[in-house]
């Protein structure tokens, strides 16, 4: 062997070895402060996941200073981790004006800090990590509205400057296709084939193929092609003018929200238009496929959705709506389904037939009939309202 050798290590036992130089020559815990600037924020740029953690060290700081200590990796004992937690349950931003945060942002700030330490832990510091992690904070589903068919389509109908009628065209565009923003706007005319737009979704990287939508239609005439694809402005102008443009159309009606603050549910009253977004158009595509009866996993296929639980929640059919649609449920009607009430529609020259003959009448869309036997009485005829819908009403037809 020769006199001066030294041996040589592969490049994988390098990290193995900077951890034990980590352990052995410093010390073993950090600032926590000090490794998130360095870890996450540093040389990042201005991302939205970097601000969170920009906004992460400014609550660590200030809880420093309210706690008259410096928080290190090893710090959050069972009193540091329940005082962080109510610190964050009760602060306020002064500089958006919020009294205190949402259930939802509380837990995101509680999400991160845990995520920081176990980044800690593997780096080989010294944590502590156990009792914030059994710091239940429960999930809340954020208020959001939709809009009905009849908002859609009155967006059409409102003259408007060029850049508004751009955004207002990929808005409905989004609300007849239930993408994500980040897709709307990457849409090209070679992404329309005769009958679908086919398109690889930027978040989840799965291909959805989606009907063309009239409304679509109707849009790509007016504008005599696909002039109205394509958007270079930023999401908080796109969401600024989507709101004036509702404003305008309007959608005005007060919608009550709720949500929790320090814990507690917090109610206002809140004008529709304020709380449209971007977003509300996947929400409304997704919500209205659903009111037509298309089946659940269909519209999974166009939305993307992995999981019934997330697609669920993007479902927004308000407890009135709800409720509405069940009263004519056999449960809460207290009649038997056959002898359901008859839907609403107009009586003038309407008569129910003594004699089973559809000879001179005509049916009323989108009813079917059901011919009765030869010894069932006249009264024994029945409809449907559709396929889907079981519920027997009595025939009734119009007159020509």
């Amino acid at each position: 062997m020769r006199k001066n050798w030294i041996p040589t290590l592969p490049w994988s036992f390098i990290p193995v070895i900077e951890n034990l130089q980590r352990k052995l020559f410093h010390s073993s815990r950090v600032r926590l402060i000090d490794f998130i600037f360095d870890t996450y924020i540093k040389g990042k740029g201005s991302t939205h996941e970097c601000r969170k953690y920009q906004r992460l060290v400014e609550h660590l700081r200030d809880f420093e200073q309210q706690q008259k200590l410096k928080i290190y990796s090893d710090s959050f004992d069972d009193e540091t981790a329940h005082s962080w937690v109510e610190y964050l349950r009760t602060t306020t931003n002064l500089k958006k004006n919020i009294k205190a945060y949402r259930q939802s942002t509380l837990r995101m700030f509680h999400q991160k800090t845990i995520s920081v330490l176990y980044r800690l832990a593997r780096s080989c510091y010294a944590v502590r990590i156990e009792s914030l992690s059994n710091i239940r904070i429960r999930p809340v589903q954020a208020f959001a509205v939709y809009l009905t068919e009849q908002e859609v389509e009155s967006l059409l109908e409102l003259e408007l400057t060029p850049a508004q009628s751009k955004v207002r065209d990929l808005f409905v565009l989004g609300c007849c296709t239930a993408l994500r923003f980040s897709d709307i706007i990457r849409l090209t005319a070679n992404n329309f084939n005769n009958d679908t737009i086919g398109i690889l979704t930027q978040k989840t990287k799965v291909r959805v193929e989606i009907p063309i939508h009239h409304l679509i239609r109707r849009i790509i005439l007016r504008n005599n092609g696909f002039s109205f694809l394509g958007y270079n402005g930023s999401a908080w102008n796109f969401n600024k003018t989507i709101k004036a443009i509702c404003q305008k159309a309007n959608i005005t009606q007060n919608v009550l929200v709720e949500r929790v603050e320090k814990g507690e549910i917090v109610r206002s009253s809140c004008a529709k238009w304020k709380l449209v977004s971007s977003h509300t158009a996947r929400r409304t595509g997704a919500t209205n496929m659903f009111l037509h009866n298309i089946e659940p996993y269909r519209i999974m296929m166009i939305t993307g959705h992995t999981s019934e639980t997330i697609f669920f929640q993007y479902l927004r059919i308000s407890e009135i709506e709800n409720a509405n649609f069940l009263l004519s449920n056999s449960f809460f009607s207290g009649l038997p389904t056959s002898v359901t009430p008859s839907p609403q529609i107009p009586t003038q020259n309407l008569v129910q037939i003594n004699n089973f003959s559809t000879t001179n009448y005509v049916i009323l869309p989108p009813l079917t009939i059901e011919k009765p036997s030869e010894n069932q009485s006249a009264e024994a005829c029945t409809l449907s309202i559709s396929s889907s819908n079981k519920s027997k009403y009595p025939y009734y037809i119009q007159l020509p």
